[in-house]
């Protein structure tokens, strides 16, 4: 019988992460430079409070009367993003995925972070292609 595998098998280990009083546009320079769609926002203790994706820069950021010059990453981050830890099966994060309509997953391992997994992770190694395709359009349906 094969090993599931786990999320700490598979998860981005290389992060990049600010803090919520990071101006926007450091986090969204991070994000250009790093061709990622989010950064880990995170406490000084290294807990993931948050997550600023590329669609919280435009619907929250862009979208708004603020002057964006200004914002800070906390006043449009999602907040109390859902988390995974290291040991959970691939399996169980896509059912995550799917049940909040999310494309990532920040891995905290004892209050800390350690890793994103995302459905590109996911599908990259190997996991079942109708597993994806219906946690792509669960995802769809949410916009």
């Amino acid at each position: 019988m094969q090993e599931k595998k786990r999320v700490r098998d598979i998860m981005s280990t290389r992060l990049c992460t600010c803090t919520p009083t990071e101006k926007v546009k450091n986090a969204a320079r991070l994000m250009s430079t790093y061709d990622i769609g989010c950064v880990a926002v995170c406490n000084k203790d290294g807990m993931c409070t948050g997550i600023l994706t590329d669609r919280d820069l435009v619907v929250r950021c862009h979208a708004s009367d603020g002057d964006t010059s200004k914002m800070t990453v906390g006043e449009v981050m999602s907040e109390a993003p859902e988390k995974i830890a290291p040991d959970a099966t691939l399996g169980e994060a896509i059912r995550k995925m799917g049940e909040h309509q999310i494309r990532r997953l920040p891995v905290e391992d004892h209050g800390r972070l350690v890793g994103m997994i995302s459905i590109g992770d996911i599908a990259r190694h190997g996991a079942c292609d109708a597993e994806i395709g219906s946690l792509e359009i669960a995802i769809a349906e949410r916009n």
